[in-house]
């Protein structure tokens, strides 16, 4: 079978080059000897540029064979020799204190659930009795331009969850007046009621290696887990994702002191209030201005959603 890329062109290149025998260049003509130059680069572009357009149609192979088709691609890619020296998936060491070792598929799949979804501890709730909300603020229903306004600004090549509808699919369908008013009726009937669907809510986790150096792969922490989600959960997200962040700023939720994930804010306002609390600080008479920086390790695995909503306005 002929390679993908390896053309007439190619091959043309590939006899200029050979026609240039060694006894022709020893003839140390300078003529000659540029021309064999010009000949080998020519066809070092043409093989680079052969091999890329080959492993391209492969690619573009692979995708059209349907969802599953990127996977096997991905398998083929991570079963090379060399890619990982131990393995995809080597022997892995319960960090526990007990050291037990989970060898089958079954057992690291146990240990690294374990590892990524521990157990939520349990939070003392006495004192969210007394607790009194604001009113309520008001929730209008989803427009539909809105609908495919989050639609289309999500990628559409990015891995589907279980319903194996990729994005692309909706960015094609949205545009049918019937699909957008069945999604119309379904957020919206989501937001009347206040319930996520399970459906929407399920999700393939899919477990990488964290780049670096010094890096003990039998160690579960050494690993990410990143979830792929139901496409049509997502959408819905994002759009009470929206509808709280504009809330947020529009009623004053939030503290002026809370910064992230505020539209319009970035790390240089963070600095910005350092800096002006360094200054004041000397200007004080202050000599020294201290900061304590906070890492909580799972911070976000280990949040108790009730103790949360207690801070929820």
């Amino acid at each position: 079978m002929e390679q993908p890329g390896f053309h007439t062109p190619m091959q043309r290149s590939s006899n200029n080059v050979s026609s240039i025998t060694p006894s022709t260049l020893n003839t140390h003509n300078p003529w000659i000897w540029r021309a064999n130059c010009r000949a080998r680069s020519k066809k070092k572009r043409f093989v680079n540029k052969s091999l890329k357009l080959g492993h391209r149609c492969r690619v573009q192979e692979a995708t059209e064979k349907g969802p599953q088709g990127p996977w096997r691609l991905a398998k083929w890619a991570s079963t090379r020799n060399g890619v990982y020296e131990s393995g995809i998936a080597p022997t892995l060491t319960s960090t526990t204190g007990t050291g037990n070792l989970a060898e089958s598929v079954k057992a690291k799949t146990k240990l690294l659930s374990k590892t990524f979804f521990p157990a939520i501890p349990e939070a003392d709730l006495a004192d969210n009795d007394d607790t009194i909300y604001p009113e309520q603020l008001p929730f209008p229903e989803i427009k539909r331009h809105k609908i495919k306004q989050v639609i289309r600004s999500t990628p559409a090549d990015k891995p589907p969850g279980d319903n194996n509808i990729p994005n692309s699919f909706w960015h094609e369908s949205v545009g049918i007046p019937v699909v957008l008013d069945t999604l119309y009726q379904i957020y919206n009937a989501c937001i009347r009621t206040g319930y996520n669907p399970s459906q929407f809510q399920r999700s393939i986790t899919v477990v990488l290696r964290k780049g670096g150096k010094d890096r003990d792969y039998r160690i579960p922490k050494w690993y990410r887990p990143v979830a792929l989600l139901n496409t049509l959960g997502k959408v819905l997200e994002a759009v009470v994702t929206r509808r709280i962040s504009y809330a947020v700023e529009a009623e004053g939720l939030l503290p002026r002191s809370h910064l992230g994930r505020r539209k319009g804010i970035s790390t240089d306002h963070a600095i910005q209030i350092i800096l002006d609390q360094t200054w004041r600080a000397w200007g004080e008479g202050f000599e020294v201005d201290s900061m304590l920086l906070l890492d909580i390790s799972g911070a976000y695995d280990n949040a108790h959603h009730r103790r949360l909503g207690r801070f929820v306005p």
